[in-house]
């Protein structure tokens, strides 16, 4: 069989598997405030979720963001949601948007409504210096937040992905 004949079985074969592939079309960017995370932190109950802060303008957020990405790839079977925020302003919501595609981030993305990562919207989200990442139990109840690179975070994603719901 030729080659290009396996290739594309293989393609069909990982579909009817895993559902579609997600494609950049896939990735979209919707503008949000504290309370639409929270709904979406309140839908995802029962799995774990990831919340990462960030914006383009954040050099540590950008070199950060593709282990982000990693997570919800390694861990999605396990039961880990993750969600990002960019603190980026609205008028450069198609900028945070094709750094989202160019990373693969197949997961919810919210920019801040507050236009930017200023006192009003770290005030809001309860957030501190960029990046920012939070990590919720099953129970949706927060059980640690990071300002900046966090040292423990693949154990502590880890551990709450085994405990019971």
């Amino acid at each position: 069989m030729p080659k290009l004949s396996l290739f594309f079985l293989a393609v069909a074969a990982l579909i009817l598997l895993n559902g579609p592939l997600a494609t950049a079309a896939d990735i979209t960017m919707v503008p949000g405030d504290e309370k639409d995370l929270d709904k979406l932190v309140a839908k995802n109950k029962g799995k774990v979720v990831f919340v990462d802060y960030w914006a383009t303008f954040c050099a540590p957020c950008k070199k950060s963001f593709p282990h982000t990405v990693e997570l919800s790839k390694k861990h999605k079977e396990n039961g880990l949601v993750v969600i990002s925020v960019s603190m980026d302003l609205l008028e450069d919501q198609e900028k945070a948007l094709a750094f989202l595609k160019k990373q693969g981030a197949t997961f919810d993305n919210l920019i801040s409504k507050y236009d930017g990562g200023g006192t009003d919207a770290n005030d809001a989200f309860g957030i501190g210096p960029l990046p920012h990442l939070r990590l919720y139990d099953r129970k949706g109840v927060l059980r640690h937040k990071w300002d900046g690179k966090p040292k423990d975070l693949d154990a502590k994603v880890e551990e709450l992905l085994k405990e019971k719901p």
